[in-house]
């Protein structure tokens, strides 16, 4: 517990300097703080949510905030889902028993209460998923796919990685979906290696995307399978226009 938010800040610093670690500030008001290590999408759990008690005139870490963010997560695939969290293995079952042969992919991590493993709860991370009729109809598109991230915008946040084909009458049609909360190394990997596994297997398919180096070091890594003659790399062309007349405005 503590006094006022600037001690709430002391401590913070204070303990990510003892253990040579950053963090960065993902909420930040009068009544709430919440940070979090820069490390945490690959494997640190340190995470702090502190709330002001208006009662009592102190502020101390926020369960429920915890909890809420649990919700927050699962909700991203299925809705306001009371108790979802704790059935997401289920319901990723379900979705293949209304789609058969649905492949999914979820990744959970740790959840920490305090600095205690907690093993009844997880951390939602990651998921990807195709749907099999995208699977099948890709078998007759133009061997190329396109991909790209959006963030997700309203209530909850994260980022939708998203794979798009072409078929022969130039329409556009989404072959796999991956939800992650960055665009970081590892979530890129996540999704591009599973979308060679189980949507893009065919040899000679031509991957195109925009100048982000996370995707060209992703699909440059040793053992990815997007190496040719497997797999070819191009920019894509309408990135490189944005990007030209963004820079050169005058131009």
């Amino acid at each position: 517990m503590f006094n006022n938010r600037e001690a709430v800040l002391t401590v913070v610093k204070n303990y990510n300097i003892q253990r040579n670690a950053e963090y960065r500030m993902l909420e930040s008001d009068s009544l709430k703080y919440h940070y979090r290590c820069k490390q945490f999408t690959i494997g640190c759990p340190w995470s702090l949510h502190m709330a002001l008690r208006y009662n009592l005139n102190y502020w101390q870490p926020s369960y429920r905030k915890i909890w809420m963010e649990k919700q927050k997560a699962i909700a991203k695939i299925y809705g306001d889902w009371e108790e979802s969290y704790n059935r997401i293995s289920a319901l990723l079952q379900a979705l293949q028993e209304c789609l058969p042969g649905t492949i999914h992919e979820c990744i959970v991590v740790p959840y920490y209460n305090v600095n205690m493993i907690d093993r009844e709860w997880s951390w939602f991370d990651k998921v990807f998923w195709p749907f099999p009729l995208c699977i099948e109809a890709f078998k007759h598109c133009k061997p190329f796919v396109s991909v790209d991230g959006t963030h997700l915008y309203g209530k909850y946040k994260g980022m939708l990685l998203i794979a798009m084909a072409q078929d022969g009458n130039n329409n556009i049609l989404p072959i796999a979906f991956s939800l992650v909360e960055f665009e970081t190394t590892e979530s890129w990997s996540f999704f591009l290696s599973n979308l060679r596994q189980h949507v893009t297997p065919q040899p000679g398919i031509l991957i195109i995307s925009d100048r982000s180096q996370v995707i060209r070091a992703n699909l440059n890594a040793p053992h990815s399978g997007w190496h040719p003659p497997s797999a070819y790399h191009a920019y894509c062309i309408w990135h490189m226009a944005s990007n030209f007349n963004s820079r050169f405005k005058s131009a």
